[in-house]
């Protein structure tokens, strides 16, 4: 077993990157300090990982993919998520165990292409401000406890599908409300 907060320190300040893919030795939570490293790539892949995400990474307006997948990371995302983000292309938290809402500050994280939060514990409505990712291809959702803001199957504040190529099962994981 390996903790992350043991291998924390060797990273270096200018360091942009940190990636780390099916590590499932890796163990522990995600410091802190890691919202101080100007990253574009936080990388950390079917790991252990467990604990809150730190809402530092959140901030780093450098960063351009976060992939955080198939961890055991709880909590709920900040709700100022997207708004300091201006670069963020992929977000992937999906298989985790997060909760609480996907924030409708997500539609300000503009150059967005795929976005990953299925197979967690999210409810609510997923937020109309989806929307207005305009560079969106890849949207999956399923295996939460969201719905749709409307009570047809499509989610009507998508204009543009023929440039979205998944949803991920949207019908059969999402209720109307």
């Amino acid at each position: 077993m390996i903790l992350f907060s043991d291998l924390f320190p060797y990273f270096r300040s200018d360091s942009t990157a940190i990636s780390l893919y099916d590590y499932p030795v890796l163990r522990g939570t995600l410091p802190e300090e890691i919202g101080n490293l100007n990253l574009e790539k936080l990388s950390i892949h079917e790991a252990s990982l467990t604990g809150l995400i730190p809402f530092q990474i959140f901030n780093m307006s450098t960063i351009r993919i976060i992939d955080l997948g198939f961890n055991q990371l709880s909590g709920q995302l900040p709700l100022s998520l997207g708004l300091w983000l201006p670069n963020l292309e992929l977000l992937y938290l999906g298989d985790n165990k997060l909760s609480g809402i996907i924030p409708s500050s997500i539609g300000n994280a503009s150059k967005l292409t795929i976005l990953s939060v299925t197979t967690n514990s999210f409810s609510g409505s997923i937020p109309n401000t989806v929307g207005n990712l305009r560079f969106l291809r890849l949207f999956l959702a399923s295996q939460n406890n969201l719905t749709r803001e409307s009570s047809s199957l499509e989610l009507s504040f998508f204009y543009f599908p023929s440039k979205l190529q998944t949803f991920g099962n949207i019908g059969d994981s999402i209720k109307p409300i």
